[in-house]
């Protein structure tokens, strides 16, 4: 068994491929599988990939399909991989030569911990570190949903995190393949919370220095308008409904939670009014919102009023319509 099982799931990529490719054969770190997962390009990937698998026959497994999504090739990957660890990384990024030798002395550190590394994000004209490293995170586990949850600390990316194949083999943890949007983040919610029931003492363990390469692409999937882009809303709906499932639930956690299902909702309403798209899912989970939530809505104004005040300023418009009720 090999020490880590990179997937890589690949769609038309040509121009980002071979630098993603050359940085991780470039580790010094060695015991290590590579899965690329060509998911139906149309362009030179796919020679690319087979080029790569050419001249690294042993060390890079090669599986291609007709294009049924990032959650599903994933999927296939998970499927492949023989490695202890799993690792995600996405075909336009790219990651330091030191990248896995980092992971693995965290590994080593802490048996019951789950790993986040910092990352750079680069969009070509700037590069940022998430997070600020000068910032002391919680490390328990609500503040580790914290973490993964909110967009201002380490998120949900697949990228910057260490997934134990053990765990996702042994639940039976695949991607959602209806989701297309903050499909990660509902991912990793859910092996976080299956880590925790093997772990009751589990801690994350936070790599400061950053070695992986997040470049932010403007005509990728995530930032152009598409159809699919609603099913954050429904991802933000399996998080919500897979966290009330647990026997006790922090106030503050189902509060960022049910605040990032508002947030998608309303971005979705308002993409779906300047394409002139109609989706009836979005009417209904934003009076689900309104009628089933409100207390929580209100609490969370009233604690939280500074961070979130354009969402509810928005909703409090909106359900002094539908309900005639007001904030106080």
């Amino acid at each position: 068994m090999v020490k880590f099982s990179i997937i890589i799931p690949v769609y038309n990529l040509e121009d980002y491929l071979y630098r993603c490719l050359e940085s991780v054969l470039n580790q010094d770190y060695n015991d290590f599988e590579i899965i690329l997962i060509n998911d139906g390009s149309d362009d030179n990937s796919l020679n690319i990939i087979e080029e790569f698998k050419n001249q690294y026959s042993s060390k890079i497994k090669v599986i291609s399909q007709v294009n049924q999504g990032v959650s599903s090739a994933r999927n296939k990957g998970l499927q492949e991989a023989e490695g202890e660890y799993i690792i995600f990384i996405d075909g336009d990024d790219y990651i330091d030569s030191n990248h896995l030798s980092n992971i693995l002395e965290y590994i080593g550190k802490s048996k019951n911990s789950f790993i986040l590394n910092s990352l750079f994000v680069e969009t070509g004209e700037t590069t940022w570190v998430i997070p600020k490293a000068s910032k002391n995170y919680d490390c328990s586990f609500y503040g580790t949903l914290m973490n993964i949850l909110d967009n201002h600390r380490y998120q949900g990316f697949l990228f910057n995190k260490i997934f134990s194949n053990s765990v996702i083999k042994s639940n039976e943890l695949k991607f959602k393949e209806n989701l297309y949007y903050a499909e990660d983040t509902e991912f990793v919610i859910r092996y976080f919370l299956e880590l925790q029931k093997r772990e009751s003492d589990l801690v994350a363990n936070i790599i400061n220095s950053p070695t992986y390469h997040y470049v932010q692409i403007k005509s990728s999937a995530t930032h152009q308008f598409n159809i699919r882009q609603f099913s954050l809303v429904n991802s933000m709906e399996e998080i919500q409904c897979n966290l009330e499932k647990m026997k006790s639930i922090n106030k503050e956690v189902l509060y960022v939670v049910q605040s990032n299902l508002i947030q998608s909702v309303l971005k979705m309403i308002r993409l779906s009014r300047l394409n002139g798209v109609v989706n009836e899912h979005l009417e209904d989970s934003l009076d689900k919102i309104v009628t089933n939530s409100w207390d929580n809505i209100e609490t969370i104004w009233k604690s939280q009023r500074k961070i979130y005040s354009k969402v509810f300023l928005t909703l409090r418009i909106i359900q002094e319509k539908v309900k005639g009720k007001k904030i106080k």
